[in-house]
C-alpha cells in the first residue's frame, strides 16, 4: 500500500486530525490503536516528540490516535472498561504525560461543558473555574460509563502524574461528586474493588492496614514497636506491592533514602534489581530521617501553589524541547520547588543505568533559545518561529563531541591568567586583593538560577534527559557560551570534566548566563581557594566579597554542594 507523504514535524509522523487526511493513513492510523492494544505497538522518543508506529512502521502521535479512539466512542453507553484499557496500554507504551493533556481536555468537553454552568475564575491563582451542576440535571440522565471514566482519569493525574496534577484530580472528581457523590466515595473508601479483601483491609493484634489501588495509598496503624509488628507490616506491604492491581508508584524520598542507605554500588546491583524499596532496614534513624522528610513534603504541599498562565509550555518551550531532540519532562512557574528537585533527583538515580544526564533549564529564556542557535545552526539566527535546522545542529553535536576535549588543566590556567593579567592592568595586588581571606562564605546546598526573584516562584523549567555518556558533553547540546568573559563550548567542556574528574561536579541547571554544578559532597577546606581561583579564572563575576576579593567564595566552597556560576 502507498501512503502519502509524512505532514508531521521533519517528516516524522502523520497528522491525522485535518479533515483531508487520507483514508490510507486512518486505516494505518487504526491499526497502530490496535496494536496498542495488542502490545505490537512500538514507541520512538529518540526525537521530539514522541511517536507510535504500528507493526508496518507507520508513525502517529500518541495523543491524536487516544483522540480518534476516543471520538469514536457512543456517549450513552460509554464503554469504560475499553477506553481505560487503551489508555492503560497507551501510558505504558509512551508514559503519562504524552497522553495527560488529551485526557484532561476530554473530560472538560465532554463532562464539564455539557453538564455544568462554568463560571470565571475570581484570581489570577486559581487553576480551574467554579462549575455547577445544570439545575434540570438528573443523575440517571449522565452515563455511568462516562463518569467512571472521568473517574480514572483524575486518579492517573494523582498516580502517575507530577505532585501538581492532584489539581486536575480534584477538580474532576469535584465534578463527578456533584452528579454521583456515592461513586467518589466509594472510590475514596474501598478503591476500584479489585483488591482481594484481606489485602484492601487487615486488623490483626499488632496492627490496622488498607490499601487502596484506586489513589495507590497505603495506610498502616501499629499498635506497638515489638518486632512481630515490624513484621507484619512490613509483609502487609510487600503482599500489596505484589498485587498486579495495584499501581506502580513509589515515593521518590524513599528510594533517595534506600539509596543513601545501601550506598550506590548495592542498590544499582541484581540483588535489588528494581524493588529498593521493599529494603526499608529496621533503624530508628532510618526512620525519624524518613518521618522528617514527609513532614517537610507534607508541610510544602500545604502551600505550594502554580502559575495557570504556564501550565502547558509556550512554543519557545517546546521549540527549545524540540531541538534538544531527547526525553524532556515540562514544569510550570511553581511556589515550592518539591516536585521539580524530586523528579531531578530520580533522574538523576536513573541516569546510572539508562546512559543520560538530567540538567534543569529555564524554559522561556529567549537568549538561551538565541545563544543555542547562534552556536550551533547559525544560519537561522533570527528565523520566525524559532525555526532550525535539525540536520546542522546534529551536526554540530558530532562534532563537538567527536573532537578530543582540550587539556583542561591547561584551559583553566590559561584563564587563570587572563584574570591574573586583568589584575595587574588594574594595579590590583594577586594575593591581597584578589584572594583575600577566606571568610565570610554561607553554604550553598540548593539551586537558585530557576527562582524569580520578583515572583518568588521558580521560572517555568524543562528536565531534560541529555543522551550523552559524561557530564561534560551536555554542552555539546547545549553551546550556550562564547559571548563576553562566558568561554566557548570547548573551553566549557574542558572545565566540565576536569571538576568532575577532580571532584564529581555536574552540570545541572542553567538558564543563559547562569549555570549550576552539583556535587556529591563539598571540596575539602585545604583545596577549598585554590578552587576557587579556578571558579573565577572560569567566571571573573565570581567575586563574592565588597572589595572585590573572592575570599568568601572559598569560604563558601568547602560547605558547599552546589557551585553557582552568572556572567555578566
Amino acid at each position: 500500500m502507498s501512503l502519502p507523504k509524512r505532514d508531521g514535524v521533519h517528516d516524522r509522523y502523520y497528522l491525522i486530525h485535518k479533515p483531508d487526511t487520507s483514508p490510507e493513513v486512518l486505516a494505518e492510523a487504526d491499526l497502530c490503536i490496535q496494536d496498542v492494544l495488542n502490545g505490537t505497538a512500538r514507541e520512538n522518543h529518540s526525537a521530539y516528540p514522541t511517536v507510535v508506529r504500528n507493526h508496518n512502521g507507520t508513525p502517529f502521535l500518541p495523543d491524536q490516535l487516544l483522540e480518534r479512539y476516543l471520538t469514536g466512542l457512543p456517549l450513552k453507553g460509554f464503554p469504560c472498561e475499553d477506553a481505560v484499557s487503551l489508555c492503560d496500554a497507551m501510558w505504558r507504551l509512551v508514559g503519562w504525560q504524552e497522553i495527560r493533556y488529551k485526557l484532561e481536555k476530554y473530560i472538560e468537553k465532554q463532562v464539564q461543558e455539557r453538564f455544568f454552568l462554568v463560571g470565571e475564575r475570581d484570581d489570577g491563582f486559581t487553576v480551574f473555574p467554579p462549575c455547577t451542576v445544570l439545575p434540570e440535571l438528573r443523575p440517571e440522565d449522565v452515563d455511568e460509563g462516562l463518569l467512571r471514566f472521568a473517574c480514572y482519569v483524575a486518579i492517573c493525574h494523582t498516580v502517575y502524574g507530577q505532585s501538581f496534577e492532584s489539581l486536575t484530580t480534584e477538580h474532576i472528581l469535584g465534578l463527578v461528586s456533584q452528579i454521583r457523590p456515592d461513586m467518589v466515595k466509594e472510590l475514596k473508601t474501598n478503591g476500584s474493588g479489585k483488591l482481594p479483601p484481606n489485602i484492601q483491609k487487615r486488623k490483626t493484634k499488632h496492627l490496622t492496614a488498607s490499601a487502596n489501588d484506586a489513589f495507590a495509598t497505603i495506610r498502616i496503624t501499629a499498635r506497638d514497636c515489638t518486632e512481630g509488628c515490624c513484621d507484619e507490616a512490613l509483609s502487609y506491604l510487600v503482599e500489596v506491592l505484589e498485587q498486579p492491581e495495584f499501581p506502580r508508584s513509589y515515593p521518590a524520598d524513599v528510594d533517595d533514602n534506600a539509596l543513601r542507605f545501601f550506598g550506590p554500588e548495592r542498590y544499582h546491583s541484581n540483588e535489588f534489581q528494581d524493588e529498593a524499596y521493599l529494603f526499608i532496614p529496621f533503624d530508628e534513624d532510618y526512620y525519624q530521617a524518613m518521618a522528617k522528610v514527609i513532614e517537610e513534603r507534607f508541610t510544602n504541599w500545604q502551600g505550594q501553589d502554580f502559575d495557570e498562565d504556564t501550565l502547558e509550555p509556550s512554543e519557545l518551550a517546546e521549540a527549545l524541547m524540540e531541538y534538544l531532540d531527547c526525553e524532556c519532562t515540562y514544569f510550570p512557574s511553581m511556589k515550592d520547588d518539591d516536585p521539580i528537585m524530586s523528579a531531578y533527583s530520580y533522574a538523576k538515580r536513573e541516569s546510572v543505568k539508562e546512559g543520560f544526564v538530567p540538567v534543569l533549564i529555564k524554559a522561556d529564556d529567549e537568549t538561551l533559545w538565541e545563544c543555542l542557535i547562534l552556536n550551533s545552526d547559525p544560519d537561522s539566527d533570527g528565523e520566525d518561529d524559532y525555526a532550525f535546522d535539525p540536520d546542522k545542529v546534529a551536526d554540530y553535536r558530532k562534532k563537538i563531541l567527536s573532537a578530543p576535549v582540550k587539556d583542561s588543566k591547561a584551559v583553566l590556567e590559561a584563564l587563570i591568567g587572563q584574570r591574573k593579567e586583568e589584575a595587574e592592568d588594574d594595579d590590583m595586588d594577586w594575593d591581597e586583593e584578589i584572594l583575600g581571606e577566606m571568610e565570610g562564605g554561607e553554604p550553598n546546598d540548593r539551586f537558585s538560577s530557576y527562582w524569580d526573584d520578583d515572583t518568588e516562584m521558580t521560572y517555568p523549567l524543562i528536565l531534560a534527559k541529555i543522551p550523552v555518556k559524561n557530564p561534560w558533553e551536555i554542552f555539546a547540546y547545549l553551546p550556550f557560551g562564547n559571548w563576553n568573559d562566558c568561554p566557548d563550548t570547548p573551553d566549557l567542556m574542558a572545565a566540565a570534566k576536569y571538576w568532575f574528574e577532580q571532584y564529581g561536579a555536574v552540570p545541572a541547571a542553567m538558564s543563559h548566563d547562569e549555570l549550576e554544578f552539583l556535587l556529591p559532597a563539598p571540596v575539602p577546606k585545604e583545596k577549598a581557594m585554590d578552587v576557587a581561583v579556578e571558579l573565577y579564572g572560569f567566571c571573573p563575576d565570581l567575586d563574592q566579597n565588597e572589595d572585590g576579593s573572592i575570599g568568601s567564595l572559598a569560604d563558601a566552597l568547602w560547605q558547599s554542594t552546589v557551585w553557582y556560576f552568572w556572567w555578566d
